[in-house]
C-alpha cells in the first residue's frame, strides 16, 4: 500500500510540474538579443512591397545621426542582418571613437545603381539600391585631409528602406581596436 501511494504521489508531482512548466504564448513584441524590436512581416507580400520615401534620404539621415553622435537612432537604420552582428554598444563606441580620430567628415552620395531581387553577402533583398560615397575628413593624428570612396547600400527589409554594408567592410571589433590605437598615437 505505501508503495503505491508514493508511486501516485510522485507521478502527480510529475504532472503538476509539467503544467506549470509550460510555457505562455508570450504577448510582447519580438526583440533581438541586442534588444531592438524585430518587425517581422505578416505576409510574403509585404516582404516584396516597394518601401515608401527616398533611399538616399535614409543614407543621408543616418551619416547626419552618425554626425550629430545620436548612434542609436543610426543604428536603427541599419538593417537587421548587420544589427545581428554587432551591438549598440560596440556600434557606438566605434562612432564615438572615429568621431575623435577623424573630426570634420563631409559626405558626397550618389546612386549609382537600382536592383530588384538582389543579394548581398549570400542574403536576398527584394530592391537594392547601390550609393557611392565620397567621405572627405581630417585625419587628426597625421593633420591631414584626407578621402575616402566607398561603396554603401540602401535596401528594402520588411517595408522598410535600411542602410547595408557589406558585412567584410563591418568589423566592428577591429575597427574599434584601430581607432584605439590612432588615438593612442595621437597623445603620444
Amino acid at each position: 500500500m505505501k508503495k503505491f501511494i508514493l508511486f501516485l504521489l510522485i507521478s502527480i508531482l510529475a504532472i503538476a510540474t509539467i503544467a506549470c512548466s509550460e510555457s505562455k504564448p508570450s504577448t510582447e513584441k519580438p526583440t533581438s538579443e541586442n534588444g531592438i524590436n524585430i518587425q517581422k512581416p505578416s505576409s510574403e507580400n509585404e516582404i516584396r512591397e516597394k518601401p515608401q520615401g527616398d533611399p538616399k534620404a535614409v543614407i543621408e539621415e543616418y551619416y547626419t545621426y552618425l554626425e550629430s553622435g545620436e548612434y542609436a537612432d543610426a543604428y536603427n537604420l541599419l538593417s537587421e542582418e548587420l544589427r545581428q552582428d554587432t551591438d549598440l554598444e560596440s556600434f557606438s563606441l566605434w562612432n564615438r571613437l572615429l568621431a575623435q580620430t577623424s573630426p570634420e567628415t563631409t559626405y558626397v552620395f550618389t546612386l549609382t545603381e537600382e536592383k530588384e531581387e538582389a543579394d548581398l553577402d549570400n542574403v536576398g533583398f527584394p530592391y537594392i539600391n547601390t550609393f557611392e560615397i565620397n567621405k572627405s575628413w581630417f585625419e587628426a593624428y597625421t593633420a591631414e585631409a584626407k578621402t575616402y570612396d566607398t561603396q554603401e547600400y540602401v535596401l528594402a527589409e520588411y517595408n522598410q528602406w535600411k542602410v547595408y554594408r557589406l558585412k567584410e567592410d563591418c568589423n566592428v571589433k577591429a575597427k574599434i581596436a584601430s581607432n584605439y590605437n590612432t588615438l593612442g598615437m595621437m597623445y603620444s
